[in-house]
């Protein structure tokens, strides 16, 4: 938000924004005994999805017919992660444009938590989600997803330009990943730094993954022996990680053989 200040004057409710000006007028205000509730009532004007009034998210749009939310920019990504996390944990969605997250974006929030886990389906159709930051020592589950559970399908999506940062369960796509993941890119330019159970594509995987790859030196921090799986995925090293995923080097990811792998020896029609 923008507020410089909210406070409570003679008995009633003043807000001021950041150059001085009293702006109170121009929201909605309900106060009950614990919570009170400011919403901007001309959440019509976005940028990149960002309400230029009070910096709040638009909302996804929801495609009655296949049941889920089309996310088309950085604000509606943020609109369905809260929704998530304080609503339904179950919705699906699919992206219909690449992500850019702008710089003066919050920091972001994880899709699912260990209390509210997701269990959706997330299609990115093969575009890509970039600018992510979180940088939080504190918490674990920390991710595009902090935490995935019951399997669902993610699939067709590159995160690139991202920073994640946090404690326990730290991965670029999942913090936590008990998921069935296909066709998962994490490529240049993005940190993923955490204390335990920390990995470039996973942190924890309870999961299945097939065709993905990390263009760093790990792709999983731990793999839940009898219930994880990776098969078919790569990532930057001269060997093989403990857990399958197969090692290659920055000279065979360029001359594309990874890719040919990727694509199981497809030499025509999209990349796996």
């Amino acid at each position: 938000t923008k507020y410089a200040s909210i406070s409570v004057e003679e008995g009633s409710l003043k807000i001021v924004d950041a150059e001085g000006k009293d702006v109170t007028e121009n929201y909605y205000v309900w106060a009950y005994p614990a919570t009170l509730t400011i919403t901007c009532p001309d959440h019509d004007e976005f940028v990149q999805g960002f309400c230029t009034n009070c910096g709040g998210y638009e909302e996804a749009t929801f495609n009655e017919e296949g049941y889920y939310y089309e996310i088309a920019n950085a604000g509606q990504l943020y609109w369905f992660a809260e929704y998530v996390n304080n609503v339904d944990g179950s919705v699906a969605a699919v992206l219909v444009n690449d992500i850019a997250v702008p710089e003066s974006a919050p920091q972001w929030t994880p899709i699912g938590s260990l209390s509210h886990i997701y269990s959706g389906s997330f299609d990115g159709r093969g575009h890509s989600i970039s600018g992510l930051y979180v940088n939080q020592p504190e918490w674990d589950y920390v991710g595009l997803f902090g935490y995935v559970g019951y399997n669902p399908e993610v699939k067709n999506l590159t995160i690139t330009d991202s920073t994640f940062i946090g404690n326990h369960y730290v991965g670029a796509l999942a913090g936590y990943g008990e998921v069935s993941a296909t066709n998962i890119a994490v490529v240049e330019n993005v940190t993923v730094r955490g204390n335990a159970y920390t990995g470039t594509m996973v942190g924890y995987n309870a999961g299945y993954f097939s065709n993905c790859f990390a263009y760093s030196d790990s792709f999983v921090g731990y793999m839940y022996s009898g219930y994880g799986s990776i098969e078919n995925c790569y990532f930057l090293s001269e060997t093989d990680d403990e857990y399958g995923t197969i090692g290659k080097t920055a000279e065979q990811f360029a001359s594309g053989e990874v890719a040919y792998l990727l694509n199981q020896g497809v030499t025509s029609g999209e990349q796996a």
